[in-house]
């Protein structure tokens, strides 16, 4: 999502330089915007991989829920203790209701029953056992466990929009438009509705110079009948084919798109 917004913004910086459709310009005279756009569109192919939650929350969340189980309450201590070795299916049926929530926290709760008395952790933890009564200091550490347990849950959603799966969509978005990589870069009429109007057109803006990065570069750069060498506002090796002419925007320009972004 981000990529996205990240690109919409540079292509609207882009459209203020007035992408005109049908005046003639100078050699470099767009070489900033198509280095601009051209370094957008390598980024936006890079190769996706999945992201991951930073692995301090699930450490946060072990230490904070030893902490809490060292401070409950006798009855729910006891209960652990008693069942320490068991799976929680083996008692679920004891707990159906008040404490049916210790099906929550059975796991962190039984290896925390279950650190022997030698292990680094459990002599620690032994410093809180002093803080037992003090219930201010109990509600605290509760407070900061469901905080610590609700970012987690909150992070593991947002993940699903950060497996590499998602980001190559939003790349093909950003490079092609909403369709992705099926859609097609051309227009429908005219360069000039395509790509924009500069003041001579009443500043009209044009959909294809801003809604995909291939869409922008071949506003900026593809070739036009009144270019001399089609290409040379951008760059040197513009005027190539399959930029040797000049582009019917009625016609898919993907590859001269492809041909541009290469150089």
């Amino acid at each position: 999502m981000g990529l996205s917004v990240f690109c919409c913004v540079l292509i609207a910086v882009l459209y203020e330089k007035v992408l005109t459709a049908d005046a003639a310009v100078t050699k470099g005279e767009n070489a900033a915007d198509f280095a601009a756009v051209c370094s957008l569109i390598q980024f936006a192919k890079a190769a996706a991989k999945d992201l991951e939650a930073p692995p301090e929350i699930n450490q946060i969340i072990k230490t904070l829920t030893a902490i809490n189980f060292t401070l409950l309450d006798d009855n729910i201590r006891t209960t652990v203790e008693k069942n320490k070795e068991k799976p929680w299916d083996t008692i679920r049926d004891q707990h159906q209701g008040e404490t049916k929530y210790y099906a929550d926290h059975w796991e962190q709760w039984k290896r925390v029953a279950n650190l022997p008395a030698t292990d680094p952790e459990r002599k620690a933890l032994g410093d809180w056992e002093k803080h037992r009564r003090n219930e201010n200091l109990k509600q605290q550490v509760k407070y900061l466990l469901e905080e610590a347990l609700a970012l987690q849950a909150s992070a593991s959603g947002n993940l699903v929009e950060l497996k590499g799966e998602a980001i190559k969509r939003k790349q093909a978005e950003a490079l092609y438009g909403a369709a992705g990589e099926a859609r097609q870069i051309k227009g429908d009429t005219d360069r000039a509705t395509f790509c924009g109007k500069g003041s001579a057109g009443e500043d009209a803006p044009g959909a294809g110079a801003t809604d995909s990065l291939y869409g922008t570069l071949l506003c900026l750069c593809a070739g036009a009948n009144t270019d001399t060498n089609a290409g040379l506002g951008c760059c040197l090796d513009c005027q190539g084919s399959p930029n040797d002419d000049a582009w019917t925007v009625t016609q898919d320009g993907i590859e001269i798109g492809h041909y541009l972004a290469g150089n």
